[in-house]
């Protein structure tokens, strides 16, 4: 896990201050156009002749303590924790360290070079409390479209983490650093489905996963409008990205029946694009392409085209001079999407 140590010279930093995050998070973020804004605490510890003072602080993930020497020899610190190791601290000096432990008690010893025997002993107690969200802008988009996932992070920098299909665990995606108010944004585009998460505190505190799904782009297109019951009339489709799916198929419904049927199906070409010639039904017929997931061949979601409208105009029939009583007729189950 990372940490961030540094050395300062004087005598100062004796009561608690607030500190801004800084450092690479900063320099990979600086395009995005997020500002650095997200307070840390601060804490002091006094290393004197009878050791740290106070003996035990609490320390939030991501806070920084501060060790000041105010006594008239060097001091060090050794701990199994590596951020509460330093070999010299000279007098007067000030070695600060930013905590990134689990909740639990970390334990350090004051070590005085020119005091051999004395080995003082404090503690810092670590805590990781904080807060992280995720929403999407869109669960469900089509390919090419973009969705913008934002949250509150009360801990910087956040990890926004993606997992896709046939992917067995998460993979950072983006390190997002929140603005003034806590919220971090980003907008992207994906490619296919997936779930996407974020973490704050070296990822100790998550958010509930979100899945975004990605449908192809399936459009339809005829120039009739009208025409004759039984005339063949042509149904262009295509599917974007092209290879998406291995089978188009071509559903209708007609008014008088209702409900929505496959009447056709075919393999799209190289570049997506399939040709339907349908035998025009009479009556009022709607008509739409679809991919199925089971012919789909890429991590994307089942996807309809757009609807047509054509009417089939049936031939007249002579009237008969002993018409027959006319059935009832039965109500349509309607061609709704």
């Amino acid at each position: 896990m990372s940490r961030y140590l540094r050395l300062i010279t004087g005598a100062g930093l004796r009561e608690s201050r607030r500190l801004i995050v800084a450092g690479a998070v900063v320099a990979s973020l600086a395009f995005a156009g997020f500002a650095l804004a997200t307070t840390l605490s601060s804490t002091s510890v006094t290393l004197g002749a009878a050791g740290p003072t106070p003996l035990t602080v609490t320390a939030n993930w991501g806070d920084t303590i501060a060790f000041v020497n105010g006594d008239s020899v060097p001091h060090g610190l050794t701990s199994p924790r590596p951020e509460l190791n330093t070999p010299t601290i000279a007098p007067g000096a000030t070695f600060t360290t930013v905590m990134t432990g689990r909740t639990r008690t970390y334990e350090y010893a004051d070590v005085q070079p020119s005091r051999p025997v004395e080995r003082m002993r404090g503690a810092v107690v670590s805590k990781v409390v904080g807060n992280v969200t995720l929403k999407a802008s869109k669960l469900k988009i089509k390919y090419g479209q973009q969705v913008t996932l934002s949250g509150i992070g009360t801990l910087a920098p956040v990890n926004l983490n993606q997992k896709v299909p046939g992917q067995p665990e998460f993979k950072s995606l983006q390190t997002l650093t929140p603005a003034a108010d806590q919220s971090y944004s980003l907008t992207l585009t994906p490619t296919q489905n997936g779930k996407f998460r974020s973490t704050i505190a070296g990822g100790q505190i998550r958010s509930l996963d979100v899945t975004v799904l990605v449908t192809p782009k399936l459009t339809a297109s005829s120039q009739a409008k009208k025409t004759k019951a039984n005339h063949k009339v042509t149904i262009r489709s295509r599917i974007t990205p092209a290879g998406a799916a291995t089978r188009i198929e071509l559903l209708q419904c007609n008014t008088k029946r209702g409900g929505w049927t496959a009447v056709m199906i075919k393999k799209p070409t190289a570049s997506g694009g399939v040709s339907f010639a349908w035998p025009a039904e009479a009556g009022t017929n709607y008509l739409k392409t679809a991919v199925t997931r089971d012919n789909l061949t890429k991590a994307l979601a089942p996807a309809t085209s757009n609807t047509l409208k054509i009417q089939g105009i049936a031939p007249k029939v002579k009237k008969s001079k002993h018409p027959k009583p006319a059935k009832p007729v039965k109500p349509s189950r309607g061609c709704a999407a």
